[in-house]
């Protein structure tokens, strides 16, 4: 009697946590952002098309995790998908939720809070990412490293760039070289290249004696180093470019990766500009903020 109820109970909760995730996956899919000639924004629901959130905000984000970063005036704070202030508008730069946490800054430092708007992880970082399979990168002073939901230092900060996991591995890049390192933060990849990508579609783009290729996720070289200008894979396509040494004229070319293989279709050329566009850069999000207004997000502030 007492093992029936135990798997009774566990039962329940696993029930209740596939209930809890559907609301917020469906939370995030009906509600989208609409903004009205007053230049406020609001959310609807898609299907029906009726305001959920009455139009009162300068910039809005896409509902994460059924939250949503929403600005008033000059800082950012966060709402529910009901509508409920979960934290007033008063950071500089935010990010949306991802596995339970959320990059918060001003003044310079940034930390995380959790689903109820309370700050878990202080505000001591010079910069942070979104958390990637439980795992942030953050800066401190001049290092980087990563932390865990907790706010506990996994690989100590000594990296000089590091960008969150993705597919499994995380780039970093250390003494001018760019590599990859796995969850136990050993270097699966060597740090041997120019300039490095977080994995996409399976592939990571990677520079090499000035030259763009890709990678798979053994470090391979799949896609030989043969372009001068390239970006990640995303659903399959890769925009790349070709020019002549010595010469600006180029021309680009759209990849396509079949799907769970290798082999690419032929190239497509797209209009070619007279430049190479600027090469995709990795930002880095760094705000001064001297003076704060802290207030309900959407209300009028003395």
């Amino acid at each position: 009697m007492g093992r029936t109820n135990y798997q009774i109970t566990v039962l329940s909760i696993i029930v209740c946590i596939v209930l809890l995730q559907t609301t917020v996956v469906l939370s995030a899919q009906l509600l989208g952002s609409v903004l009205n000639p007053n230049g406020l924004y609001g959310y609807r629901n898609n299907e029906t098309g009726e305001m959920v959130i009455d139009f009162r905000y300068h910039e809005v984000k896409p509902f994460s995790q059924g939250i949503a970063a929403v600005r008033w005036g000059e800082y950012w704070g966060f709402i529910t998908d009901s509508g409920q202030e979960l934290a007033p508008c008063q950071y500089a730069i935010v990010e949306s939720f991802q596995d339970n946490r959320a990059m918060v800054q001003y003044d310079r430092l940034g930390g995380f809070i959790d689903r109820t708007g309370v700050l878990i992880i202080p505000m001591v970082y010079h910069s942070a990412s979104s958390f990637a399979d439980g795992l942030a990168c953050v800066q401190k002073e001049r290092g980087w490293g990563y932390i865990d939901t907790l706010g506990r230092v996994v690989f100590k900060l000594s990296f000089d760039r590091a960008y969150p996991f993705s597919e499994g591995l995380a780039c970093v890049q250390k003494n001018g070289r760019y590599g990859f390192i796995d969850f136990s933060g050993k270097a699966v990849i060597k740090l041997q290249f120019q300039r490095a990508y977080p994995f996409s579609n399976g592939l990571a783009c990677i520079q090499k004696g000035g030259r763009y290729g890709y990678i798979d996720h053994t470090g391979a070289e799949v896609i030989k180093r043969s372009y001068s200008y390239a970006v990640s894979f995303s659903e399959g396509l890769a925009s790349v470019g070709m020019k002549a040494v010595r010469k600006r004229n180029a021309s680009l070319f759209i990849l396509q990766k079949r799907l769970n293989t290798r082999s690419l279709t032929n190239l497509v050329p797209i209009t070619a500009p007279n430049r190479l566009p600027e090469e995709p850069k990795l930002q880095e999000k760094s705000v001064s903020v001297t003076k704060r207004s802290i207030g309900l997000c959407g209300q009028t502030r003395n």
